[in-house]
């Protein structure tokens, strides 16, 4: 996809750049601004794909996948600033009077020269949601109808995809808009004449800009900050925890996006030692009935058996809790400490007999 818009930039800002110096249209200057831009930003981005693609190291433990969110940035600064420029510039021509209008030339050839510089929008837009969408649909029309609904669904934020096809996404949406508008307008000034209409293009252009630049900005920097999942997402994570048998409540439920695609949960969970004492005693039912055959004695083992889980659940707790202590002590700043119990530490002999499931209770296997 990045290829494919780094190659079309050199034709499109070339078709642009004719249109403008024939028509003279100041929404045209607009788009061309815009179009450099992305020519800019697409260089970018080709580094910070390669960037966000390395593996985890000891410098960055969770890789380097913000690298996209970072690069993806600039394109939305450089959306705002000029978008804010081509709002002020028509402001200025009227409010001061040494300004003058720029001159504009709209004629058939001027006219022609800036539709055909908006071929090329329409088809990086069909072209990069067609790399998106699941299920191409048959037929040109209906092709475009179900991506136009992918780029809103994807504005909107209600489709999620890499960082930097959303950027693409977004910049082929301001495009289709930066070469519409010239379009409308310089129609209108072909046919009435006004050339302050042209100004009102270049405004609204300008417009488009400012907001893409903002939503883009605000959008990659919360990840960056360290935005959690929203709540009706984090309540099903809660709920997926807590509908186990073993879990008594989740506490605590932190979350992070590590990128647009990724994110890491950290929670503290109260087991309920009955159940798991239960599950251990089921599973050792076997061995207490050959140790004894005394039911009272068989009883006190099932107690014993419930008490150790309790205090091994209580005990385990209290360790990490004074390792987390320990590395407060030793290192003040850290904010947020999260340990867990390595997976090496369960024995091979018991490891897949506890069953974690009631409904699928695994038949434990003769001594």
């Amino acid at each position: 996809m990045l290829k494919r818009e780094l190659l079309a930039d050199v034709f499109q800002n070339a078709l642009k750049y004719t249109a403008y110096s024939m028509s003279g249209s100041q929404a045209v200057k607009a788009e061309i601004m815009r179009a450099l831009l992305d020519a800019m930003n697409h260089v970018v981005l080709v580094f910070a794909n390669k960037w966000s693609q390395q593996t985890p190291d000891n410098f960055y433990n969770y890789g380097y996948a913000k690298y996209k969110n970072l690069a993806v940035m600039l394109p939305g600064v450089c959306f705002a600033l000029s978008g804010v420029y081509n709002c002020a510039f028509p402001l200025m021509t009227y409010a001061y009077s040494s300004i003058e209008l720029p001159h504009l030339t709209m004629n058939t050839f001027s006219l022609s020269a800036i539709i055909a510089s908006s071929f090329g929008e329409f088809y990086l837009f069909y072209k990069n949601l067609g790399d998106i969408v699941d299920k191409p649909q048959k037929g040109l029309l209906k092709n475009f109808k179900s991506r136009a609904g992918l780029a809103l669904r994807v504005m909107t934020k209600k489709t999620k995809i890499d960082p930097i096809q959303s950027a693409i996404v977004n910049e082929n949406v301001l495009s289709l808009m930066g070469v519409c508008m010239p379009i409308a307008t310089s129609l209108l000034c072909y046919l009435t004449g006004a050339s302050w209409i042209d100004l009102v293009g270049e405004m609204l252009n300008g417009g488009v800009q400012v907001y893409l630049g903002v939503v883009i900005f605000t959008e990659n920097a919360k990840i960056l900050v360290g935005q959690s999942l929203a709540k009706a997402e984090a309540d099903k994570v809660r709920y997926i925890l807590e509908d186990r048998e073993e879990v008594d409540s989740v506490e605590t439920l932190k979350t992070e996006y590590l990128s647009n695609t990724s994110f890491k949960i950290s929670a503290t969970i109260r087991y309920d030692s009955e159940e798991i004492s239960d599950n251990i005693t089921e599973v050792l039912e076997t061995d207490i009935q050959a140790i004894t055959s005394d039911p009272q004695k068989q009883k006190a083992i099932r107690m014993l058996i419930s008490k150790s889980t309790e205090l091994v659940l209580t005990h385990t707790t209290e360790i990490i809790r004074e390792m987390e202590a320990d590395v407060q002590k030793e290192f003040p700043h850290v904010r947020e400490i999260d340990l867990e119990q390595s997976k090496t530490n369960i024995s091979k002999d018991y490891k897949g007999l506890i069953p974690l499931d009631s409904e699928e209770e695994e038949e434990v296997p003769p001594k």
